[in-house]
């Protein structure tokens, strides 16, 4: 479901001529609690799929991807990714997603 979101989301901003970005000044841009929260689950995948490489747990990485889909609706459902008005601030929400 998830999944599906983000590719809708994707092909809505390819139609508005905006694509996703990582520059300083536009992920500066990105400050509330929902965004950060997404940024630090993200940070966490790393580490996760190490620990489940090295445990041979594969269940964590199943675990780590319901996690991160929570974080992300949490996100999706308080904030507009696409802001016709505000193309830097969706760009970075674009590069988030």
């Amino acid at each position: 479901y998830s999944h599906a979101r983000m590719c809708g989301i994707f092909r809505k901003a390819l139609d508005a001529g905006l694509a996703p970005s990582a520059a300083p000044d536009d992920a500066a841009r990105l400050g509330n609690d929902e965004e950060w929260a997404l940024v630090l689950k993200l940070l966490g995948f790393a580490p996760t799929l190490e620990r489940a490489t090295r445990e041979r747990e594969p269940f964590e990485v199943a675990r780590y991807l319901n996690e991160l889909s929570a974080v992300f609706n949490a996100f999706y459902n308080a904030h507009q990714v696409i802001d016709p008005a505000d193309a830097p601030l969706s760009r970075a929400r674009l590069g988030l997603v």
